[in-house]
């Protein structure tokens, strides 16, 4: 028999070699992997058996058949994290808010569908920059401020996630149980208030010290509603319904707030006329800053001294040495003033009503009588009384805005400086020329940026007394006659006599010891630790 030629072999192999190819090629290919998967009994497929099926008919296109085969193999093999994932993208829809992403210019609320096609929790996120992932491994927990909303899903009523800041946010929405992602992750942005004035919102005024009490206001509000803390917290939070509003500190009805004496801290927010809230605005303010330690807790008045302690307000009489309380308790009393006048005038016009009523009270109305006027804070609002006799009531008003840290024997307030006379028991004003920090009847002073400058009390004849860089003066606590008493940042107090320039150690005053205020006898302090008020003699001319 004759043998085939070496040409038909090479045929014949090369034929061979094609029919394997084209065998491997199909087994591999979505209808191989289709044919060969099915002829094994679902309840005994591997994950990845399952997971070859479902590629496949996503390669083919038929996406009915891929979800058929996620949702027969996710039966099977539920606790299969991969075919999870599969789960996710056929099986469960993906929770969309009821408004688009877009940019908005009013507040807007996010609402998702309670209703669902699989148990866990509503996870949404705004601007927390996580994967679904590291959202749920971290467990968040509802809180709207924050950017979150954690809840059971599904649920018969619907979830309201509100979105008012002015700003860019960023969000997410999925279903989450037993630390996996069960739905489809909806993500999308929303620009809120771009073209809105309020998010220029501001204050008038510019940050940092001054040397007078300050009258700001709130500017760019768009007739909005402002509401601000001087405790450094935001006046954003939620309320008894559970809405995103502002809930703390004070609000502003003419937009306008005054600063006295003291460091005090603006934190503020503005909500517009369509619910937008303005970015959160923070600024620090000081006033009179090289006299943060005058706390009008001292006062004086002919024979008598005041001071405001925890325990009330006393009178200390400088010739007897007897001390008497006119307020008592934590009353946070301070002295503004003590004067003579007559029971009429000290009434106003309480005083006609008991003319026409009482006929005997009405010469009483003419009677001299000496009155204490104090500031004292009740229940959270400061009120003016006129006082006298001890501590009977003759007259009450409500004062806003918080209590003036004035001492009207030596403060200036907004120029006009009041000036005490120790023979006359009557506070007199004169005007300067520019505002004054202290004001004697010899000296104005006057601070600027650190420096501090000393003239006549009608302006004239002003001079430096040193500059920022080379004041020994941390406080700056009173000044009588040429002496000028002050605290060095190491706690000691000290005196700079204007006239020769020369410095001196008070050492009537322990060193660190806590300044209650100075009168033309004593020197009111507390030394550290102590709760006391000790008072001591001074004579001014041995100094």
């Amino acid at each position: 028999m004759k043998k085939p030629s070496k040409k038909i072999v090479a045929v014949l192999v090369g034929l061979l070699v094609v029919l394997a190819g084209v065998g491997v090629w199909w087994y591999r290919s979505p209808q191989g992997i289709i044919w060969r998967v099915e002829r094994v009994n679902e309840y005994n497929r591997s994950e990845e058996e399952w997971i070859q099926l479902i590629g496949a008919y996503e390669k083919l296109g038929e996406k009915e058949k891929a979800r058929e085969a996620v949702n027969l193999g996710f039966s099977r093999l539920s606790d299969s994290a991969a075919l999870a994932q599969y789960a996710n993208k056929y099986l469960y829809s993906m929770p969309e808010p009821s408004m688009k992403p877009g940019e908005y210019e009013q507040a807007i609320e996010l609402v998702f569908d309670g209703q669902g096609s699989h148990q866990g929790e509503l996870c949404v996120l705004v601007n927390w920059g996580l994967t679904p992932e590291e959202a749920v491994e971290q467990g968040l927990e509802t809180d709207l401020l924050d950017g979150v909303l954690v809840a059971e899903y599904p649920s018969e009523e619907d979830f309201v996630f509100p979105l008012c800041l002015i700003g860019e946010h960023k969000v997410q929405a999925f279903v989450a149980r037993g630390g996996q992602i069960v739905t489809p992750v909806f993500e999308g942005t929303y620009t809120l208030g771009a073209g809105s004035g309020v998010k220029k919102f501001d204050i008038s005024e510019k940050e940092g010290s001054y040397d007078h009490i300050l009258e700001m206001e709130f500017v760019n509000t768009q007739d909005g509603w402002v509401q601000y803390t001087t405790d450094g917290t935001d006046p954003l939070g939620v309320d008894s319904n559970g809405e995103v509003t502002l809930c703390h500190g004070s609000s502003v009805a003419d937009g306008k707030i005054t600063l006295y004496s003291g460091t005090t801290t603006i934190t503020a927010r503005c909500v517009s006329p369509s619910g937008l809230v303005s970015p959160l605005l923070q600024k620090t303010f000081t006033v009179f800053p090289a006299f943060d330690s005058i706390s009008s807790r001292v006062g004086e008045a002919g024979q008598y001294e005041f001071v405001s302690g925890e325990d009330g307000l006393w009178r200390y009489d400088k010739e007897t040495g007897e001390k008497e309380q006119l307020l008592q308790g934590s009353t946070g009393a301070l002295l503004v003033n003590t004067y003579k006048t007559t029971r009429g005038e000290a009434l106003g016009d309480e005083a006609d009503v008991y003319k026409q009523t009482h006929a005997d009270l009405a010469l009483k109305m003419e009677e001299e009588i000496q009155v204490t006027r104090v500031l004292v804070e009740r229940t959270g609002v400061q009120m003016e009384q006129l006082l006298f006799e001890r501590d009977q009531l003759l007259r009450e008003e409500n004062r806003y805005g918080g209590i003036p840290q004035v001492l009207a024997w030596s403060w200036i307030k907004t120029g006009n400086a009041a000036i005490w006379d120790s023979d006359e028991p009557e506070v007199g004003t004169k005007e300067v020329a520019r505002q004054a920090t202290m004001l004697t009847q010899k000296y104005a002073l006057y601070r600027k940026l650190g420096e501090l400058s000393v003239s006549q009390p009608d302006g004239s004849g002003e001079r430096l007394l040193w500059t920022a860089e080379e004041s020994p003066a941390y406080y700056i606590h009173a000044l009588y006659g040429d002496d000028l008493f002050y605290e060095t940042r190491e706690g000691v107090h000290m005196i700079y006599n204007i006239a020769t320039g020369e410095h001196r150690e008070n050492k009537m005053v322990p060193k660190k010891a806590s300044i209650v205020g100075y009168t033309t006898s004593a020197v009111f302090y507390q030394e550290a630790g102590s709760e006391e008020i000790q008072r001591v003699e001074m004579d001014y001319n041995a100094l």
